[in-house]
């Protein structure tokens, strides 16, 4: 199993949903979403490649990944394959306690069908990330695992879209054009039912004054949203896999970017997650 370099990249094709187990089917078609195959698989396989590095260590090869069929590669092979199989049964126990019928295979990733689900894709996110804290038990890494999956999500969506950014940190206008473009195709993809950025009035003239602008931004019904709640509510931390890839965004402006965490979201609908966000100029 060759983890230690992902380099590919992905079109995102509409997807041709397969026969689906009942209530998983049940549960989508209350939400009117359903997830596109190759995004979804390359969310599983990716965030499981940067677990694999982050709690297996594959940068502590000084001379780079060990090679094939040596001792060292053995070994590791056998460790990730433990790891894969350890999150397999953690998504096949929760699977059951949600109801829903057995996942046909525990010792790898989720087979097409589970994955286009939108239960079981939120299920088996709750158990890699669950498994990663087990292992990762440091705040600051655990948040670390979470940028650099972010990392890959850009770098994704940045192929796809053939993002160019002008990297001018006074370029308002062009951070704009790509977030809104970013958020379209996470709602085209399935993991957002809807989502955009509020802006304030005169946002332009602020961030060339002030070179400091806050904003919200709001996602309804984004797929991991049980799992992240879970999550959090238990170590700390959740998966953020689209606020992670909006902030890798603004980095290529030279712009820091962050959530503020004082703010409250309780005054919105129960479905739509609500972050206020500050960029700064630097």
């Amino acid at each position: 199993m060759k983890l230690w370099m992902v380099a590919a990249v992905f079109v995102l094709c509409a997807s041709r949903p397969g026969s689906l187990m009942t209530a998983a089917a049940k549960h989508d078609s209350l939400k009117d979403q359903r997830l596109d195959r190759t995004f979804g698989g390359y969310m599983q396989k990716m965030a499981f490649g940067v677990i694999v590095e982050e709690t297996l260590g594959i940068t502590a090869f000084r001379d780079g990944p060990p090679k094939t069929g040596s001792p060292e590669h053995l070994e590791h092979v056998k460790n990730v394959d433990a790891l894969l199989a350890e999150v397999g049964q953690l998504y096949a126990e929760e699977v059951e306690k949600a109801g829903l019928s057995p996942v046909a295979n525990v010792s790898g990733f989720p087979e097409e069908r589970e994955t286009l689900s939108l239960a079981y894709f939120d299920l088996y996110s709750y158990a890699q990330f669950k498994i990663a804290a087990k292992y990762i038990v440091n705040m600051e890494k655990r948040n670390s695992l979470t940028k650099k999956v972010g990392n890959k999500v850009y770098l994704m969506m940045k192929a796809y879209l053939r993002i160019e950014t002008s990297s001018d940190p006074d370029d308002l206008e062009d951070m704009q054009y790509w977030l809104d473009l970013i958020i379209g195709k996470f709602i085209e993809v399935g993991y957002l039912k809807d989502g955009g950025v509020d802006w304030p009035k005169k946002a332009a003239k602020t961030w060339s004054d002030t070179s400091e602008l806050s904003f919200i931004y709001w996602m309804e019904d984004p797929v991991i949203l049980p799992s992240a709640q879970r999550l959090f509510d238990e170590f700390g931390f959740a998966q953020h896999f689209s606020s992670r890839t909006i902030q890798h965004l603004f980095d290529n402006y030279l712009v820091d970017a962050a959530e503020d965490d004082t703010f409250d979201p309780r005054e919105h609908d129960a479905n739509k997650v609500v972050e206020k966000w500050t960029i700064k100029g630097l």
